[in-house]
């Protein structure tokens, strides 16, 4: 199999910038008024020296005078010493705006260079932001070199999947299907991002979802196995599921043992917005119910396809199922999850002490977050201790633990409140945790959980636990004076936790909160 960049290579739409008398788009336009290589030099010093109205004027001029200012620009950015880094992308602004497409390899180079020498992550990923716009803007003739950036093995992943992103955004409608090369191939995030990008095209224009499902479709009947279950899930992606005989063919994909393992896999995914039509839920019930039974029953394989038939029925048909299988007490936390999410739930009397019992962290979490309002004490008292150290009895997960928070502002009454309002001094409570609860009361409990908050950052605690308090002040939904108070003062104090608080202030109350 070739590399991926070269297959970016490969599929690089042709596009031609030169105009029918051989001169580019823009050298076409030139205005002949008697500007010369004096004036556009002139006035490429002004661009880097002044920001009034003469460099308005001047960047004009240029722009009207591509030919000239093109050679002017050039010259200066070629020079030595070469121009510092903000006159040279003030130059390159300008430069772009000429529409050359000689000048492309030169935008490239440029945001190369800037992500290959920038330290860190996000610092790469911030100059590749910052030069990304110069190579959107020349349009199709910036495919070439876009498909050898995001081939690049020298960039980080980010850059080339926001690259991609711009690759897919500027080919031409034609050159669409030459992009259906990637699929399956590559990085997995290069596969994802490339799966996106195809999506917003296709839900942006008609002709354009249309060239892409005749494209996928010619491509599944030549696709080797490794390739088809990436296409059929992309298929599935960018038509919606709304074709009725697409969907019957995903049916069959799906339900047939004969198939690969991975083809029936992405053939259910394809099904999960298509639960609703009548075919498509009598077939989705069937492959669940032989997915739950012998010879598949208690096979990892057997779970995968009946999780994956369950999630996409509708909530009756899958709840059914969950029930006449017994699978809230299925050992496959797959299985319990989705039971458990659909499951219906008596009001008379306790049902998630058997959940809650349940050894799988993600079983736990989603019975938690089946609990909302209204809630009784027992139902309080009982998430209420999950929260905590874990060798007093609370949850050993964290993300267990979290789902409790959210189930405690679900409830939203006054026994909720004061747990929730415990939770900001519990000390076996981790700082992560309690700034959570801090959240849900500022957003949920109006003026009073907005003001428990802003008791406990009067009170001065540690250093990060106030930065979190101040970030959580930010979610009030009726923040009072006292919150204003608290957060001016705190403002006040200046560092780190003043900047945050004067953050949350403003966003609260507008920018002359604290004066």
């Amino acid at each position: 199999m070739l590399p991926l960049v070269a297959w970016l290579a490969i599929l690089a739409p042709t596009t031609s910038a030169v105009a029918e008398d051989g001169r580019s788009p823009t050298a076409a336009g030139q205005v002949d008024d008697g500007y010369d290589a004096a004036a556009a030099n002139a006035d490429v010093q002004t661009l880097l020296q002044d920001t009034s109205r003469a460099y308005l004027q001047a960047r004009a001029r240029l722009e009207a005078h591509p030919r000239q200012a093109a050679a002017a620009l050039i010259a200066r950015l070629d020079a030595s010493p070469p121009p510092p880094g903000a006159e040279r992308k003030r130059m390159l602004d300008v430069l772009a705006q000429l529409r050359d497409a000689a000048h492309v390899p030169r935008f490239a180079a440029e945001l190369r260079n800037a992500v290959v020498t920038a330290e860190g992550e996000e610092r790469k990923f911030a100059a590749a932001q910052l030069w990304r716009p110069l190579l959107r803007d020349q349009g199709a003739p910036a495919t070439s070199a876009l498909s050898r950036l995001v081939g690049d093995r020298d960039l980080p992943i980010d850059v080339r999947a926001a690259l991609l992103d711009d690759l897919v955004a500027l080919t031409p409608p034609e050159a669409l299907p030459e992009l259906l090369v990637l699929v399956g191939r590559g990085n997995d995030e290069l596969r994802k991002q490339l799966a996106r990008s195809l999506r917003r095209r296709s839900l942006a224009d008609d002709h354009d979802r249309t060239t892409l499902l005749v494209a996928i479709d010619t491509e599944l009947e030549r696709a080797d196995p490794r390739r088809f279950a990436a296409l059929l899930q992309l298929r599935a992606t960018v038509d919606d599921t709304e074709d009725p005989a697409f969907v019957a063919r995903l049916l069959e994909l799906s339900a047939d043992s004969a198939r690969p393992f991975t083809v029936r896999v992405a053939a259910l995914r394809g099904l999960a917005g298509a639960g609703d039509q009548p075919a498509a839920r009598e077939g989705l019930r069937q492959i669940a119910a032989a997915s739950l039974a012998a010879p598949e029953a208690g096979t990892q394989r057997g779970e995968i396809l009946a999780w994956l038939a369950l999630r996409a029925l509708p909530r009756p048909d899958a709840a059914a199922l969950a029930e006449r299988h017994g699978l809230h007490d299925s050992k496959a936390p797959r299985l319990a999850t989705v039971a458990w999410s659909v499951r219906s739930l008596p009001r008379d009397r306790p049902w998630w002490h058997e959940g809650l019992a349940d050894p799988w962290p993600e079983v736990r979490a989603v019975v938690l977050s089946r609990i909302a309002a209204p809630c009784d004490r027992r139902a309080i008292g009982t998430v209420r201790a999950r929260i905590g150290a874990a060798e007093r009895g609370a949850d050993p997960d964290a993300a267990v633990q979290r789902a409790a928070i959210d189930a405690l502002s679900r409830c939203g009454d006054d026994r909720s409140f004061v747990a929730l309002r415990s939770l900001l001094d519990d000390a076996d409570v981790t700082t992560e945790l309690s700034a959570e609860a801090a959240r849900e009361l500022a957003r949920n409990y109006g003026g009073r959980g907005a003001d428990a908050v802003a008791r406990k950052l009067a009170a001065r605690p540690e250093r990060v636990y106030a930065q979190r308090l101040a970030q959580a002040l930010r979610h009030a939904g009726d923040p009072t004076d006292y919150v204003r108070e608290v957060l001016c003062a705190t403002a006040a104090e200046g560092g780190e936790i003043g900047s945050t608080a004067s953050a949350s202030a403003t966003e609260l109350f507008g920018a002359t909160a604290c004066e």
